[in-house]
């Protein structure tokens, strides 16, 4: 195929789900012949085929403010492909239906996202983009007639008929689902599952914190807190603090470890644990669910909607303290909940995402 094919994502180097659903959709272009321009900070060494397109902008300080730096570099784009596919969480001021916009987080519509930014020094520092948020953003979703969006849950999907009074397609992130569930080390009783696993940049709004709260009620069952940690480890810090001070043996943490060790540690536990508070959708939700853990999540944001089990989700750490108490040992019970949550996000298979990714660019040139 000849067609002229651009992709924006702030970094695709990192591990997170925007950055990997970036890489995703040029796997998907690989597929069917296209080597797009990719737009970004950071490239990676995956071996997918891409043209690097280096945007100019900070790596350290103020790095949360590339988003805005990139769209002053890309609005010239207009006019040159026959499809722009931005991942990159900052909507940009591009009126055309060559510019299609993903949308993982409308962060712009949900103030209480913001209290995590409630510290003197935090709340200056966010001002400026919470500012550009409240008042740029939505007025490009509003204003720009032409451009075409898709947004990635149900949940993101109603903040954004209820902030703009559009409908907006669902197109679901990519996860491994089947690879995940045939695996077989997914074929383990609950009898012979033992933990808790989470899974997470080490951050304020991963709350591990939270977890290791949880974990200090029950030093007997395992918890694994998995994740990566970025260059200011100030929070990891604390984290680490706060499992020395209460002396819990029964914490793990795993910090940047390979997805081997992973995997093992997933496929051996009971439940999955999520904390996050309005999660846009939860990709390492559903690879928990697809390793054959149970949900155990907060109550909003997606996790809300895809959870249908009231007694699966908590608004706080007892709650959660209690859900444990009482469904941890019901090993019959659980088996059951896997059988249901494996059968429920099946399509949230890879596989659709890179179909639907195909479709749009034919689509656009056919």
């Amino acid at each position: 195929m000849g067609s002229k094919i651009a992709i924006i994502q702030n970094d695709i180097s990192k591990k997170g789900g925007a950055e990997y659903t970036a890489r995703v959709a040029i796997e998907a272009l690989n597929e069917i012949g296209i080597v797009p321009d990719v737009y970004a900070f950071n490239s990676d060494n995956s071996g997918l085929k891409y043209n690097f397109c280096p945007l100019i902008g900070p790596k350290r300080f103020l790095g949360m403010y590339r988003g805005f730096l990139k769209n002053l570099q890309i609005y010239k784009l207009k006019g040159k492909y026959d499809t722009i596919l931005d991942f990159s969480g900052i909507i940009a001021n591009i009126d055309s239906d060559q510019y299609i916009y993903y949308v993982h987080f409308p962060e712009y519509a949900i103030k209480e996202y913001n209290k995590k930014y409630s510290s003197t020094i935090g709340s200056i520092y966010w001002l400026p983009r919470t500012i550009l948020l409240d008042r740029l953003q939505k007025q490009k979703y509003l204003k720009n007639k032409n451009i075409n969006l898709y947004c990635n849950s149900e949940f993101t999907k109603k903040i954004l008929h209820d902030t703009t009074d559009k409908d907006i397609p669902v197109l679901y992130p990519p996860v491994e689902v089947e690879k995940l569930i045939n695996d077989k080390r997914n074929r383990k009783s609950f009898s012979n599952r033992d933990g808790i696993v989470t899974l997470g940049r080490f951050s304020d709004e991963k709350k591990q914190l939270e977890q290791l709260e949880i974990a200090r009620n029950f030093p007997k069952i395992h918890f694994y807190i998995c994740g990566s940690v970025p260059r200011w480890a100030s929070y990891y810090k604390s984290v680490m603090k706060y499992k020395n001070k209460h002396n819990l043996e029964n914490v793990h943490l795993k910090v940047n470890i390979g997805t081997g060790e992973l995997r093992n540690i997933m496929y051996a536990t009971k439940f999955f644990m999520h904390n996050m508070r309005y999660e846009q959708f939860g990709i390492s939700l559903i690879e928990g669910i697809a390793c054959g853990n149970i949900p155990l999540a907060h109550k909003s944001g997606n996790a809300d909607i895809l959870i249908n089990d009231n007694f699966l989700k908590f608004n706080n750490v007892e709650e959660a303290v209690k859900i444990i108490e009482n469904y941890y040992e019901n090993d019959k019970l659980l088996d059951k909940l896997r059988k249901k949550y494996l059968s429920k996000i099946i399509l949230f298979d890879k596989k659709n995402f890179m179909r639907k990714i195909q479709e749009i660019v034919s689509n656009d040139f056919s």
